[in-house]
């Protein structure tokens, strides 16, 4: 079987991974490159916030036209969120259990009351947020680097997406029981 295809475009500071199908195959290399992309940059002292939709999408690269359900969604949970973190939203969790690997079954994705910017009563209050950093013997690079990035805002509203970050990733470095390593 080929490789899925991800297609990337970027401007300013918007970031579109996008496939030409919506196959398992293609949903899990698109989730797969968004998280890494993610702990990539928080690692390196970058925060970024974002959002996984499986809507219809018009792309039109050459001409750099793009429009749908998918933009839209993407745009309306990503901005909305005040903290650093990526966020899987109601398209992308029914695509998930259509294809079999339903969300509150990942180890790197747990259901958590998103903190919103702006209070929307038709957002959920509860999704999958990627566990930014994961965690290897309980050390977590990427909680740290938060923990930095935290401090050069003090005094600042910007402190509260950092707090409501380390708070979240704080409270997911249980350990594991045995069956799930």
């Amino acid at each position: 079987m080929d490789a899925p295809t991800i297609e990337k475009v970027w401007f300013s500071d918007t970031f579109i991974l996008f496939s030409p199908d919506d196959t398992a195959l293609s949903f899990t290399a698109i989730e797969s490159a968004a998280r890494l992309f993610v702990n990539s940059l928080v690692s390196r002292g970058i925060p970024i916030r974002g959002a996984i939709s499986c809507a219809d999408l018009y792309a039109d690269k050459k001409n750099s036209l793009f429009f749908g359900k998918a933009l839209l969604e993407t745009y309306h949970y990503g901005e909305n969120q005040n903290w650093i973190g990526l966020v899987l939203t109601p398209s992308s969790v029914e695509q998930m259990t259509v294809i079999g690997i339903p969300a509150d079954q990942r180890l790197d994705y747990r259901y958590w009351t998103i903190p919103y910017r702006r209070p929307d009563e038709a957002l959920p209050k509860t999704l999958p947020a990627l566990v930014i950093g994961g965690s290897i013997l309980g050390y977590n690079d990427c909680l740290d680097e938060l923990r930095k990035m935290k401090i050069r805002f003090e005094g600042t509203d910007y402190i509260t997406k950092y707090e409501n970050t380390i708070r979240f990733i704080e409270a997911m470095q249980c350990p594991l029981p045995l069956d799930k390593i």
